[in-house]
């Protein structure tokens, strides 16, 4: 299911940026983003009714597939961890926040998994009001390197020309 669910969130992003039926496709995609929201809401609770966790873990691991949007999020998580380090790492999550010039672009994913196992911490995506799909992608890899003999710590992204070119050529068109 993930699977069909990313093939029609591909096909929807390339009827996005290729068609002018914006209420049908937002219809669409409503739908399918309902589907896969109870997918991954269903596939947490199987995985916290599997574990023995304590019922403060199980409460925050059902919270994270709802965790996304803006500052908020940050603060609602913070008041429900009570583990110390997670806790110290919103806050500092939060304080950075707080220096961003235009902080009100941001927003917070805490459900974000990654595609690539090589991501050690934050993972960062950037998206153009004009491009479906994210233009920018990067994150923490501490032990990327190991795999050819060097021991570095990095912090990374790397650019999408073509969604980018795609998302100026939309730009024009507005």
């Amino acid at each position: 299911l993930p699977f069909a669910i990313l093939v029609i969130i591909t096909f929807l992003s390339t009827v996005v940026n290729t068609s002018d039926d914006v209420d049908g496709i937002v219809l669409i995609f409503n739908v399918v983003l309902t589907s896969a929201y109870t997918f991954v809401l269903s596939s947490m609770k199987s995985f916290v009714e599997s574990h023995q966790f304590d019922q403060s873990i199980q409460t925050l691991l059902m919270t994270l597939p709802q965790a996304f949007g803006d500052i908020q999020v940050l603060y609602d998580i913070k008041n429900r961890v009570e583990d110390i380090l997670l806790k110290e790492a919103i806050e500092e999550l939060i304080e950075l926040y707080e220096k961003i010039p235009d902080r009100e672009l941001l927003t917070f994913d805490l459900a974000m998994t990654p595609m690539m196992k090589y991501y050690t911490g934050i993972m960062l995506k950037g998206y153009s009001p004009y491009s479906a799909q994210p233009i920018m992608n990067g994150g923490r890899y501490d032990h990327l390197m190991n795999h050819f003999d060097r021991e570095v710590s990095a912090i990374g992204f790397s650019y999408d020309l073509s969604h980018i070119l795609k998302a100026l050529e939309k730009e024009e068109e507005a």
